[in-house]
């Protein structure tokens, strides 16, 4: 049997040791791997439960506003994510009335005006189709000029194939408005409907978008402002080259429209927060108590200086 010298048992012994510094550091990493694969299968067991934690809520990106293309152009509706009531960063329920409903997709529709450079001259859209949006309560329009096309509201009374007309020019004298033609509102008679009105000229309407709503032009000032009434019966005063759509919006019925049971208002991801039932205890939301018994100030005399005085002795 050979003998090995110190010098073979001193190489054979070193390279033992790389090997278990290697062995060791491959487990270690074996290890991570399989703690990252059970936090995420963990996540997984959460969503397929329905519970959002922070960290789920970090992978799923519950309605992030972040992943809506804001400046899309085109007419494909975007993937909207619910956010359950909870708060879109930590996570935490912070509103108890949202949660389930059916899925529902964003369509971007554009509350601008195409308005002509030129003062003379008039801006024509042709209305493609008139459609319905879940996530509003007016109905929204395929609106084409050009080779573009993009959502706009819809004004009530609106159909297939009607043509849009935006002015540009303010008249010395209040012009005759059709219904459903876009004018600045230093041009419309006193008395007007519209809607879709802008606060600022350029920035886009922003008053009057809701299903049936509209405001009235009350009066005209004399340093080139016009005075509106909005639909909370609230007057705004607004440049007389903001624009405005003439009529109110689509879908007036809106208001008058009966839910019928409570499994519809489930279907449009609003849970229930009224009656006595589900407020007893104050989880649900603020807690009922007994209104208090009437007090009765018939019999009572008002209290005089003479009654404080009498009381201070």
């Amino acid at each position: 049997m050979a003998v090995q010298s110190r010098e073979d048992i001193y190489v054979i012994g070193k390279t033992n040791y790389t090997l278990d510094c290697l062995s060791a550091i491959i487990y270690i990493y074996i290890a991570q791997c399989l703690f990252q694969i059970k936090i995420y299968l963990s996540k997984c067991h959460l969503f397929r439960c329905g519970i959002n934690t922070t960290a789920a809520l970090a992978i799923k990106h519950k309605y992030n506003d972040e992943s809506i293309d804001w400046k899309q152009k085109s007419l494909k509706p975007q993937r909207l994510f619910k956010s359950g009531g909870r708060d879109s960063v930590t996570g935490r329920a912070v509103y108890r009335r949202v949660g389930g409903g059916h899925k529902q997709c964003l369509r971007i529709v554009s509350f601008d005006y195409n308005v002509p450079e030129n003062q003379t001259d008039v801006g024509h859209e042709r209305v493609i189709q008139v459609r319905y949006d879940p996530l509003r309560t007016a109905d929204i329009a395929v609106a084409a000029t050009g080779n573009r096309k993009r959502y706009i509201l819809a004004s009530d009374g609106m159909q297939k194939g009607d043509l849009i007309k935006t002015f540009a020019n303010i008249p010395d004298f209040p012009v005759s408005a059709e219904k459903g033609n876009q004018y600045p509102v230093g041009s419309l008679p006193i008395g007007t409907i519209v809607h879709n009105i802008e606060r600022w000229p350029k920035a886009g309407g922003r008053v009057a978008r809701a299903a049936g709503t509209s405001g009235v032009v009350t009066r005209k000032l004399e340093d080139n402002s016009v005075v509106i009434s909005m639909p909370s019966k609230r007057e705004m005063r607004v440049d007389q080259y903001a624009m405005a759509t003439v009529g109110r919006v689509s879908n007036p019925d809106h208001q008058d429209e009966i839910i019928g049971k409570a499994g519809r208002n489930r279907w449009k991801g609003i849970r229930p927060s009224s009656g006595f039932k589900q407020k007893k205890t104050g989880y649900h939301g603020k807690k009922i108590k007994k209104p208090k018994a009437a007090k009765s100030y018939i019999k009572i005399q008002a209290p005089t200086s003479t009654t404080f005085k009498e009381i201070s002795d």
